[in-house]
């Protein structure tokens, strides 16, 4: 009687392979949105401490008021960031411009 041997290929890639190759990118944006929504809950909490400790009639309900500001906040900062970056470029830009010349003017801060 004669055995035949039967070959088994490995699989091209594994699990921990495909889980390697996710963007860096997505894993920073995951991270940052559990950040975000971590400081909002600590936030809450802060607030209705707050709240409760100088008898404030509703606290649950009324730390709801600055905890949704922080978190619109939160969500605009990556915005404000943006244009503030190019604005400064701007203005660093046009100063960097007016010292190439020649005909300068002193613009010494006394």
């Amino acid at each position: 009687m004669t055995t035949k041997a039967i070959a088994i290929k490995e699989p091209k890639s594994t699990s921990k392979e495909i889980g390697s190759q996710t963007d860096p990118i997505e894993d920073v944006k995951v991270y940052k949105i559990k950040e975000v929504i971590a400081l909002t809950l600590l936030t809450y909490m802060a607030t209705f401490a707050v709240f409760y400790a100088i008898g404030n009639e509703n606290p649950f309900l009324n730390a709801f008021v600055p905890t949704t500001g922080y978190f619109i906040s939160t969500l605009k900062m990556e915005e404000v960031k943006n244009l503030a970056n190019r604005v400064t470029d701007t203005i660093q830009s046009y100063f960097s411009s007016l010292t190439k010349r020649s005909d300068k003017p002193n613009l010494e801060i006394v």
